[in-house]
């Protein structure tokens, strides 16, 4: 459950896994594009947004992917580090939240726990380098978890949280 008492939030934890993280991440971000990710970068690299919104041109489309990856691309040139940069960005942000959540839920032997073993997960590593949508999901998954399960504690009226 909730942890009342806790040790003042820290930003060292996750800002130093997330070094660690980029070191280790980065020669890969500039391997060459192949299997899934190569196609969803010869189908929608150059569609323009209103075609990715409206137009599912199959499996290959992670549709908010492909807007960044577009976004990037056309901000930083077409390269394969540019491509991968919005997933690369959410692999980063997904470190922290992983890290707040541990917070929140126990307590700061618990957060740093997660966040070291989020940045040794083969997964976490691998959609970090890889011009797929699956990074982007699971952030978008870790952003709505505290505050949906702070809203349920709150209802069924465990604990006090302020």
């Amino acid at each position: 459950m909730i942890t009342q008492n806790k040790v003042a939030y820290s930003w060292n934890v996750p800002i130093i896994a997330t070094l660690l993280f980029i070191l280790i991440s980065l020669p890969g971000l500039k391997a060459p594009l192949h299997g899934d990710e190569s196609t969803t970068y010869l189908e929608h690299a150059s569609s323009s947004l209103s075609q990715i919104i409206f137009k599912y041109a199959g499996t290959n489309q992670h549709t908010l992917f492909s807007i960044l990856s577009n976004a990037s691309m056309r901000l930083f040139g077409e390269y394969e580090f540019t491509f991968r940069l919005p997933v690369f960005l959410a692999a980063i942000i997904s470190i922290f939240l992983i890290y707040h959540l541990g917070q929140i839920l126990w307590n700061y032997s618990t957060a740093t726990i997660a966040s070291i073993l989020t940045i040794g997960s083969y997964h976490h590593y691998y959609w970090a380098q890889h011009g797929r949508g699956y990074a982007l999901t699971k952030v978008l998954a870790l952003s709505s978890v505290p505050d949906s399960l702070i809203e349920v504690i709150k209802n069924i009226g465990a604990v006090n949280v302020s």
